[in-house]
């Protein structure tokens, strides 16, 4: 009988001893916790370069006709016709697209005489509840852009290949065809387009 009562209680320490460890193991530190992989959006593009237009389209110059103006002169016809047209997207929260806006003051200055034309893309503005419209001014006052302002919508997003990072660059040539495309490196490596490169491209097409 006491055998028996022996052995039930040895079981039940063991048991109780196996528990404990398992416990312990789960709690450690050392322990790897289970890895969950990202589930990519089908609303997102996954490779922006191969998304965003290669053309600017008369579907895209009409959407950018139709935007409220912000700053600067209306979008229209003359925008468009015989001009090297560069497009960005810009928020006023994003600090990267302040250093973008003084190249493009500069590129304005230089080219806009031989045919540039710049159309600021007021986008994003609003994300994560951020958006202020006296922010924004300010924005506008401290960075005295000579150039058009816009404000977007998601419709010239989707349009331009779905922008999901900002800021976003697109140089167009006379002929309406992609010349050049930047966007905010999601690894930090390079938030703006450089100036050097910038100019490069923009003197090859006037």
């Amino acid at each position: 009988m006491r055998t028996k009562f022996g052995i039930a209680m040895a079981a039940v320490a063991l048991i109780a001893a196996l528990g404990w460890f398992t416990t312990r193991a789960a709690q450690s530190p050392d322990t790897p916790p289970l890895q969950m992989q990202p589930v990519q959006s089908a609303a997102r593009p996954v490779n922006m370069q191969t998304a965003a237009r290669t053309s600017l389209t008369e579907p895209m110059k009409a959407t950018l006709k139709t935007l409220p103006v912000l700053m600067g002169d209306r979008v229209d016809d003359r925008t468009f016709t015989g001009k090297v047209v560069v497009v960005t997207f810009f928020a006023s929260w994003c600090q990267p697209c302040r250093e973008e806006f003084g190249h493009l003051n500069k590129i304005y200055q230089a080219y806009h005489d031989r045919g540039v034309e710049i159309i600021a893309v007021n986008y994003f503005e609003d994300f994560d509840n951020l958006s202020d419209d006296t922010r924004l001014q300010k924005y506008l006052n401290l960075t005295k852009p000579p150039f058009t302002i816009v404000k977007g919508n998601d419709t010239v997003s989707q349009q331009f290949g779905t922008v999901t990072r900002i800021p976003t660059l697109f140089v167009f040539d006379k002929q309406g065809k992609r010349a050049l495309y930047f966007f905010n490196k999601p690894d930090g490596s390079q938030p703006t387009i450089d100036m050097a490169t910038l100019q490069q491209v923009i003197m090859t097409l006037i």
